[in-house]
């Protein structure tokens, strides 16, 4: 027994002239990358080439030394896998290129489609998630830069807006993992940033973007699973997360530890405005706030502010469960930005809040009537 190397030289002596065998394991892929399944072949990239190994069928940890295709259409290397209906989608930096099982039941199993290949790379190989015949990633081109995008089909859609793109750009760094997973009828995928409680968060329902704020729900499940209730752990003292369980119920609830002691309060979602002017610089006297949506349970905290956000005045609540869920009597400003805050265990869906505000300065102008802004 032995063990060997990149460069080992194995010497087989009979009882003829002695021969030299150098076994070279270099075409073989290294370790690391992304994979899939397809057509009972692991398909696996070698990191730092355009080279696609495919292993022997049925058999997904032998890979013969010819059974391989290179990403060669554009110079760039493999950076991330996935199957894509009944295609391998090979994510170079900033290509994508599609590959077909050309039917060889030896030697190089893969074939190029040249004809769906498009100028747009993957930026993060951990962001890649898949969803319903699609997949979203983080991924870049040479002019637009940096953005999240969807392949469908044989296209590739970029679903970021430009204040999302500013996000990643500024903190690409800390890109941490792509995950989808459903709640209320809605399918989302998320964005979550190492390190910390953010998340960028796609609604591919409502096609919306949101920013979540909740502790690392997505870096650290793994440590183990309760399979008699469906809950998961995280963290060195396995706290129970109640508010996505995957594959399982979907509880928007708490966080409990294994005592079930709650630890984190529920979740809260919160809504701000941009600065409402009216289009003039007259002050503006706030009448009404209407919350218009689902009857629920809970309140609604209504504030403001007037200095460009440095500052949040007011903190009024207004019953979500009435039947007109409204308040009266904002104040008064020239320039003022709106901040909604709802927190409970409850289910909850808003379409919008209406205010109602009159412009002052009536000696000028005569009367003004009142003005709607939701």
């Amino acid at each position: 027994p032995c063990t060997l190397s990149v460069g080992s030289t194995i010497t087989a002596t009979g009882n003829g002239s002695g021969a030299t065998v150098t076994i070279v394991k270099t075409n073989f892929p290294g370790s690391g990358g992304t994979g899939c399944g397809f057509n009972n072949r692991a398909v696996i990239y070698q990191p730092g080439t355009a080279k696609i190994w495919s292993s022997n069928v049925g058999s997904p940890t032998r890979f013969d030394p010819l059974n391989f295709v290179s990403a060669e259409s554009y110079p760039d290397n493999v950076v991330g896998l996935v199957r894509h209906l009944n295609y391998v989608v090979a994510f170079g930096v900033y290509s994508t290129q599609f590959f077909y099982d050309n039917g060889n039941s030896t030697g190089n199993s893969l074939s190029p489609a040249l004809s769906y290949n498009q100028e747009v790379g993957l930026f993060s190989e951990a962001s890649m998630a898949e969803v319903q015949n699609s997949t979203v990633f983080v991924g870049q081109t040479m002019d637009a830069g940096i953005g999240v995008y969807i392949l469908s089909g044989a296209s590739i859609e970029k679903i970021s807006v430009p204040a999302v793109d500013r996000i990643l750009k500024a903190n690409n760094t800390t890109i941490g993992r792509g995950l989808v997973f459903y709640s209320g009828g809605h399918t989302f995928y998320a964005i979550h940033y190492k390190d910390t409680d953010d998340c960028l968060v796609f609604d591919m329902t409502e096609k919306s973007w949101h920013v979540w704020n909740f502790p690392v729900y997505f870096s650290h499940i793994a440590e183990a699973s309760n399979t008699n209730t469906g809950a998961y752990y995280y963290g060195a003292g396995k706290y129970d997360v109640q508010m996505i369980a995957f594959g399982t119920t979907i509880y928007q609830d708490s966080v409990y530890n294994a005592s079930g002691v709650r630890v984190v309060a529920a979740p809260s979602l919160r809504s701000q405005t941009d600065i409402l002017d009216g289009g003039v610089t007259k002050r503006k006297f706030f009448r009404r706030a209407e919350a218009i949506g689902n009857k629920t349970t809970g309140t609604m905290t209504v504030e403001y502010s007037d200095d460009d956000y440095n500052t949040w005045a007011g903190g009024r609540t207004v019953d979500l469960a009435a039947s007109r869920s409204q308040m009266y009597g904002l104040g008064q400003s020239r320039r003022r930005a709106f901040r909604f805050t709802h927190q409970a265990n409850q289910p909850l869906r808003l379409l919008s809040t209406e205010l109602q505000y009159d412009i002052g300065e009536l000696e000028n102008d005569g009367v003004i009537e009142p003005v709607y802004r939701r």
